[in-house]
């Protein structure tokens, strides 16, 4: 349970851009300090920063080096960035497509607000990786189209339209109505998830589809599979991936790197 809310509680912040990007950014009037990192391999190459004494660059490349060691190669070579960020920041982590095409991602992190004292705390931010690498295996140029006038009769996002067979449409049209998606637009997460009980795994799932997806991946993979899966609809989210082999595997092999930390 705690780690089911640790998203949640982290992600107080403003929202940015796409979906996706779950956290915090610093006030306008003040630039926070950063190190960008080109990503080549899964090697770091730094690219750019500013204030870069501000930033605990080890701790930072502890971070990525935890990001490295559970995220199989395929879905690691879509992350082209490493976007190290604080301390003005509220913390949190985030991801963006950097190349219109959504092929290439970058991964943002507030590296003061990640604890790297003992094993609770590595594997709470495990949890908040496998989230944000969540949203990249659903929301990428294979699972989504960027040209907008495709969309009629498909699920609309704002990084494009769902492709028939992404994992996103076939969630959204199993565990979302037309009515949810309107709602959510319009009302907080917090308000949703009071609306639909037993329908999220975490407050924070309410945000919008791609965060349920996201919140949702990162509890198939972190937990056991339910014995009952329908006992609720939240539940039904988690068996939900089990419906793809490729999914299974992944989740295997993130799983497999968590025990070798």
């Amino acid at each position: 349970m705690l780690k089911r809310l640790l998203v949640a509680v982290l992600s107080g912040g403003l929202l940015l851009g796409v979906y996706g990007t779950v956290w915090a950014m610093a006030s306008a009037e003040e630039e926070p300090a950063y190190i960008l990192y080109w990503v080549n391999d899964g090697r770091l190459e730094e690219a750019g920063s500013y204030l870069p004494q501000q930033i605990d660059r080890p701790r930072a490349e502890r971070i990525w080096q935890i990001f490295t060691a559970i995220v199989p190669g395929k879905q690691l070579a879509r992350v082209h960035e490493y976007y190290v960020s604080g301390p003005e920041n509220e913390g949190g982590a985030s991801v963006i497509a950097i190349d219109g095409k959504l092929r290439e991602w970058q991964l943002s992190i507030d590296e003061k607000s990640v604890d790297l004292q003992n094993r609770l705390d590595i594997e709470n931010l495990v949890f908040v990786l496998v989230h944000e690498l969540g949203h990249i295996i659903t929301l990428n140029n294979e699972q989504i189209e960027v040209d907008y006038t495709v969309c009629e009769n498909r699920i609309e996002l704002e990084e494009g339209c769902a492709r028939e067979g992404s994992y996103i449409n076939q969630f959204v049209r199993e565990f979302w109505t037309p009515q949810m998606v309107s709602e959510a637009e319009e009302e907080s997460a917090e308000v949703l998830h009071s609306r639909y009980r037993g329908h999220f795994l975490a407050e924070y799932a309410a945000t919008n589809p791609a965060e349920d997806i996201a919140e949702s991946f990162s509890i198939f993979v972190e937990e056991e599979q339910p014995e009952d899966c329908q006992v609720s609809i939240a539940e039904q989210k988690i068996c939900f991936f089990y419906g793809f082999p490729e999914l299974i595997i992944l989740r295997s092999q993130i799983r497999a790197g968590v025990a070798d930390l």
